[in-house]
């Protein structure tokens, strides 16, 4: 599923992409608070010290050359019982015994989510690394960069649905909103930061998060 954007900024090249990503400071949590909702600042600040029994678990922010832009790949999750049931969300998930490092598991689960092999993906950087506390696990993100469009191939047990939102679109502070969430089981978040992609899309939460970071690492 693709989204329209606004005009988009002279496109980079992939290697001054890889070149920007790699040579410029990582913002850190300064940037992904911008998109953190009160409920989870809430339980850190209650709660600061993080579990020593956490879970560890890898996503992609996967990039490629799109009319202009950069194109960012979310998927829309499966809705099941999970507490991050049907939301969208970066390619990854939980790290499994083989995993020889984080970077792997971010390149394994997009194999298996999205069918993206990692013999095509140039892995630029990593963004800063969040804990989620509803679920106990920290997250390590990655940029991935792509030549071109990818075949997507979907996990149809994991994914419902690809995404393929225009950088454009998370620069363009008019889809930065607030809104209440009714995240399901009579849980109402109050005040969410959320990017509207259009078409009844929202990403809030940790990817809202680690997307704020990558916007402020290539503004």
């Amino acid at each position: 599923m693709r989204f329209n954007a606004p005009k988009p900024r002279t496109l980079m090249t992939r290697e001054q992409l890889v070149a920007k990503l790699q040579r410029t400071p990582l913002p850190g949590y300064a940037a992904q608070k911008k998109m953190e909702h009160l409920e989870r600042f809430r339980m850190l600040k209650n709660n600061p010290i993080i579990p020593q029994d956490h879970k560890k678990a890898a996503v992609l922010v996967l990039l490629y050359p799109s009319k202009g832009d950069w194109n960012v790949v979310l998927i829309m999750r499966k809705r099941n019982e999970g507490v991050h049931s049907g939301q969208v969300a970066f390619v990854g998930g939980r790290a499994e015994p083989d995993d020889e490092n984080n970077t792997q598991t971010a390149l394994r689960e997009t194999e298996e989510e999205i069918g993206v092999s990692n013999s095509l993906i140039e892995v630029a950087c990593a963004l800063t690394q969040l804990y989620i506390p509803i679920s106990n696990f920290m997250v390590f993100p990655f940029v991935g960069v792509l030549a071109q469009r990818p075949k997507f191939t979907l996990q149809k047990t994991e994914v419902e649905d690809v995404l393929e939102i225009p950088l454009a679109v998370f620069r363009n502070k008019a889809n930065q909103k607030i809104t209440n969430l009714d995240v399901g089981k009579g849980v109402l978040l109050e005040k969410v930061p959320y990017y509207d992609l259009n078409n009844n899309n929202i990403l809030w939460g940790a990817t809202a998060m680690m997307m704020a970071e990558l916007v402020e690492l290539l503004a």
